[in-house]
């Protein structure tokens, strides 16, 4: 509300307006989307929870298969929600999860689930450097990993290598992921990275910015391939440099 504005202005005063006004809707129907989605994936695994006890009593407490299945389904329902956590989370609450992780530790986690993935393409996966130790969200760091793993993988040749390397610097930890794919041509270089961004490439971005980290991409080793750079602040302490109130509160509860 402007006021008493030129007549000159009101159009650009009703444009920016009615440009807000699009973007709260948007913002709504998001919030929207998140509690509907919520509640349809919750009904489901609900629904298999009952299958699965109601198994039980007819095969037994001790069946491995459904013992099995029963921890897959619990893992989903709580993928589920940590997802849905992820995606309505703002960067001045999320602070809150945070807890101080090893990045070369959980690297090795989503590497053996991945594995598999790497077998079948014949691809050598290498992961090089100390605990590299980060304050964060476990899961959100884990879903970054396994996006930029799968990414590389996907990319990759049959046969070809992978490298996940971890490096503590001064005042930040550095992960990058790196392949040796096909090299890109230099009037290919402005789209070299689109194929990133195909493969959770915004989920990535949002995960960084909940950690005050950064991205950055480059041409591999030896003009091939892709290395995705992401520079993690060491501590609380530096991200309370950078000005971000929320972090620097949570630093003084914790």
């Amino acid at each position: 509300d402007v006021g008493q504005a030129p007549n000159e202005l009101m159009p650009v005063i009703e444009s920016v307006n009615s440009m807000l006004r699009r973007l709260a809707a948007s913002f709504e129907r998001e919030r929207r989307f998140s509690a509907d989605a919520a509640h349809e994936l919750r009904t489901p695994i609900s629904a298999i929870k009952i299958h699965l006890h109601n198994l039980r009593d007819e095969y037994g407490q001790d069946n491995e298969s459904l013992l099995s299945l029963e921890r897959d389904v619990d893992r989903l329902a709580h993928l589920v929600e940590q997802m849905l956590l992820l995606h309505r989370t703002t960067p001045d609450h999320y602070p809150a999860k945070f807890e101080r992780i090893s990045l070369a530790a959980l690297a090795r986690e989503v590497i053996a689930e991945r594995y598999q993935d790497f077998v079948s393409k014949d691809q050598i996966i290498e992961l090089l450097g100390n605990d590299g130790e980060v304050d964060g969200d476990r899961f959100a760091i884990g879903i970054l990993l396994q996006n930029l793993l799968t990414n590389a993988s996907k990319y990759t040749q049959c046969g070809g290598a992978i490298q996940v390397k971890i490096e503590a610097l001064e005042n930040r930890v550095r992960l990058i992921v790196s392949d040796n794919g096909p090299g890109i041509s230099a009037d290919m270089k402005e789209r070299v990275f689109e194929r990133f961004y195909r493969v959770g490439g915004d989920r990535a971005e949002h995960i960084a910015e909940l950690h005050s980290a950064s991205i950055s991409m480059a041409t591999g080793d030896n003009g091939c391939g892709l290395a995705v750079t992401v520079d993690f602040p060491t501590t609380l302490i530096a991200l309370k440099a950078s000005g971000n109130l929320a972090l620097e509160q949570f630093g003084e509860k914790r």
